[in-house]
């Protein structure tokens, strides 16, 4: 394979040609459940287990909702709705951002619902450890 640079700098993932800040990676894994409902799904049926999912209804980035937050991605399908907060590095989310989002799924209706993080910090790292395996949102 040929070798691709941009300005004389090699490039080697597409996120050299887009951007590797935390949004610019969060955009196009957005963009690439959107263009794959195989991806998408997978990745419901990773978080999910074989809970029925029915139709991929959305795929949003950056929804903001009054008192809740800006999540990061949102899926929703007919029965299912996931949030995914996403970090890079091994920065976590705070208790509180991930409270915001409990509320807001809990606020629209009975589907399943779940938060995910996803950050490169590995499972043992002691913050990651100790993040909630479930959260109540209350006010």
């Amino acid at each position: 394979m040929a070798d691709l640079t941009l300005y004389g700098r090699r490039i080697e993932t597409v996120f050299d040609l887009l951007g590797d800040a935390e949004d610019d990676i969060t955009y196009s894994v957005g963009w690439g459940l959107a263009q794959s409902e195989d991806l998408t799904r997978a990745l419901v049926r990773e978080i999910f287990g074989a809970t029925e999912q029915g139709e991929v209804t959305a795929v949003r980035l950056q929804q903001s909702e009054p008192g809740t937050g800006r999540t990061d991605i949102e899926i929703e399908t007919e029965f299912l709705r996931l949030v995914i907060e996403a970090k890079r590095g091994w920065q976590l989310p705070r208790r509180d951002q991930l409270q915001l989002y409990a509320l807001r799924l809990n606020s629209h209706d009975t589907r399943h619902k779940h938060i995910a993080v996803v950050t490169e910090a590995a499972p043992h790292f002691p913050p990651a450890a100790a993040l909630p395996p479930s959260l109540t949102a209350s006010l």
